[in-house]
C-alpha cells in the first residue's frame, strides 16, 4: 500500500506469518526494484512472496516454498509475461543446494533470477543461491561508487556490483515514509529492476540476453 508502488504491489503469499511486512526488508527492497521515486523499473508490477520472519530470518524450507509459489502460481499462470525473481537472501552453501536447484530451474524456464551476494566480506561462492553460475549474483558498491569491502561478499561468483550503501527506499513505518538501509539485499534489486526494464523493452529476450545487456551496461 506504500505510495511508491502506486497500486502495482500485490501480496501473492506469505509462507511465514501474515501479509504484514513486520521487518521492513521486503518493503525497502521492493521500492528499489519498482518504486515511483526510489525504484529502477518504475512501471513494473511487484508480487510479494514473504519468506522471512519479523527478525529477517527464514528457513531453507520457507525459501523453497516461496520459490515454488513464484514459479508455479505467479509465472505458471502467465507464462508469456517477462519475469524477474529477486532473492535478497541467502543460505550457507552447505545447506542451500536445494535453493540453488530451484533457482536454476527457474532460469531454465527463462525466468531471470537475481540474488544478493552476501554481507560477510567473504567469497560469494560460499552463499546460495549466489554461487550459481545461472543466477545473477550482485555485490555492493559504496557511496563513492567503489567496491564496498566493508561488508560485501566478493570473488568469482559475483556477476555485477551495484549500489548497496545507505540506500533510500520505501519504509514499512507508513505508506509515505522512506528510510536508509545497506547491504547486498539493496544492491540486488537495483539489478533486478534493470533486468525488468530491459525485458519491458525486449519482452522476448532470453535470460542470457538479459545477462549480456546488464554486463554491457556495467562500467568495468
Amino acid at each position: 500500500s506504500h505510495t511508491e508502488f502506486e497500486g502495482r504491489a500485490i501480496h501473492s503469499t506469505s509462507v511465514v506469518g501474515d501479509a504484514n511486512d513486520c521487518h521492513g526488508h521486503g518493503t525497502h527492497v521492493s521500492g528499489i526494484v519498482a518504486g515511483r521515486l526510489a525504484g529502477v523499473a518504475k512501471g513494473a508490477t511487484v508480487y510479494a512472496v514473504k519468506v522471512l520472519d519479523c527478525e529477517g530470518s527464514g528457513s531453507v524450507s520457507n525459501v523453497l516454498a516461496g520459490l515454488d509459489h513464484a514459479i508455479t502460481e505467479i509465472v505458471g499462470k502467465s507464462p508469456r509475461r517477462p519475469t524477474v525473481i529477486n532473492l535478497s537472501l541467502g543460505a550457507p552453501a552447505s545447506a542451500g543446494s536445494s535453493i540453488v536447484s530451484f533457482a536454476e530451474s527457474a532460469v531454465d524456464s527463462n525466468i531471470v533470477v537475481v540474488a544478493a551476494g552476501g554481507n560477510d566480506a567473504v567469497l560469494a561462492c560460499s552463499l546460495a543461491p549466489a554461487l550459481s553460475p545461472k543466477v545473477i549474483s550482485v555485490a555492493s558498491s559504496s557511496n563513492g561508487d567503489t567496491f564496498s569491502t566493508a561488508f560485501s561478499n566478493h570473488g568469482s561468483c559475483v556477476d555485477v556490483i551495484a549500489p548497496g550503501a545507505s540506500i533510500v527506499s520505501s519504509s514499512r513505518v507508513s505508506d509515505s515514509t522512506h528510510e536508509l538501509r545497506s547491504g547486498t539485499s539493496m544492491a540486488s534489486p537495483y539489478v533486478a529492476g534493470l533486468a525488468a526494464q530491459y525485458l519491458s523493452a525486449h519482452p522476448t529476450a532470453t535470460v542470457q540476453q538479459v545477462r549480456d545487456a546488464i554486463a554491457c551496461a556495467a562500467v568495468p
